[in-house]
């Protein structure tokens, strides 16, 4: 905050003002919170009179830095010739006029409470000065591997036909004997109605025993 040599006479003004400063009235709804919040209207309605008859007035101007960074300057003067002035940076979504005329309104609302004291409730209806951004996407993972994958998934074309070919091999002849065999390699205690039946592990599970099976009965 930047002021002049003394504030001496404006603090006793400014005292008297927030002793009788009353709330401004919010009249006016956000539609992205729906909540009421007071307007730069309203908050010049609450304080103008009672800054007036202390001798105090308030200046507000934009200007840019240094680097072109847009800001608000908000001046509390007194008669006295005495002043106390901050600033507020200008934050904008898009470099149009409308985004920058509602930056310049919600910075000056909020300067203008703050200068002089004003309180009110929290709300913020500052979305039009402000740049909301969508939520990011979510970054695409790759699957893990997943021990129990294979039991969710049916028996493949190639693992039956694998099956059959082996079961034959062994020398077991007819479907019911088939799905016999099935079941005994598998521990099941019912006969599966169909090897298409079996899921993907399981088949694994029956390829690999046949295969153990015609190692040790000496096939090929």
């Amino acid at each position: 905050m930047d002021k002049s040599d003394s504030i001496k006479e404006l603090a006793t003004a400014l005292n008297k003002v927030q002793a009788n400063l009353q709330a401004a009235k919010k009249g006016n709804e956000n539609p992205y919170f729906h909540s009421k919040y007071a307007d730069l209207l309203s908050i010049w309605e609450a304080c103008r009179e009672v800054l007036t008859t202390n001798g105090l007035s308030v200046v507000q101007v934009g200007a840019l830095d240094e680097q072109g960074n847009a800001y608000l300057e908000t001046m509390l003067l007194h008669s006295s010739g005495e002043w106390i002035m901050g600033k507020l940076p200008l934050r904008t979504t898009k470099a149009d006029p409308q985004s920058q005329g509602s930056a310049i309104t919600y910075a000056r609302r909020y300067s203008l409470s703050s200068i002089i004291g004003l309180c009110t409730e929290e709300d913020d209806d500052a979305e039009a000065a402000m740049e909301r951004k969508k939520p990011a996407p979510k970054a695409q993972t790759k699957p893990q591997p997943n021990p129990q994958q294979g039991e969710r998934e049916s028996i493949t074309e190639p693992q039956a036909k694998a099956i059959n070919t082996l079961l034959s091999k062994a020398g077991v002849v007819g479907d019911f004997e088939r799905h016999k065999k099935v079941a005994e390699i598998l521990n099941l205690e019912t006969i599966p109605s169909s090897i298409g039946n079996l899921n993907k592990s399981q088949a694994s599970t029956v390829i690999e025993a046949l295969n153990m099976f015609r190692t040790a009965a000496g096939g090929t």
